[in-house]
């Protein structure tokens, strides 16, 4: 991942808004929302080969590939939770932020749930 292309946008970014929202605060708001796109499209372009290594190497242990699964969308909902977090608290949006990170927190349970069950008939059989 070139990191430095990646600041050179969010910099890029930053000037122009700034300098929008002097002129027009309202464009600043859409045009963060856009460059905050960008930088996720940036981001999500150079990950997806990393999340693929780790399912095939995944798969060659001849483990069940639902647990690597699992984590790496508990990774997603962390990451998309806290940039819904971030993106509300830029634009003052405090209260939003809060239900942005209550969503991510109460989607982490409801994907445990599968590992939970796992856990508790591991520990039935264990005590049979």
């Amino acid at each position: 991942m070139n990191i430095l292309a990646g600041v050179a946008i969010i910099i890029t970014g930053a000037v122009l808004i700034l300098t929008v929202k002097e002129v027009k605060p309202e464009m600043a708001i859409i045009l963060t929302a856009a460059v905050s796109g960008v930088i996720i499209f940036y981001i999500i372009k150079y990950i997806t080969p990393y999340i693929n290594y780790f399912k095939t190497e995944f798969n060659n242990t001849g483990l069940n590939s639902v647990y690597i699964v699992t984590v790496l969308k508990a990774v997603g909902i962390c990451y998309i939770t806290d940039y819904a977090k971030g993106v509300c608290n830029d634009f003052a949006l405090t209260g939003l932020a809060v239900k942005a990170e209550l969503l991510g927190r109460t989607a982490l349970i409801i994907l445990s749930v599968p590992f939970i069950k796992e856990i508790l008939n591991v520990a039935l059989n264990i005590i049979k």
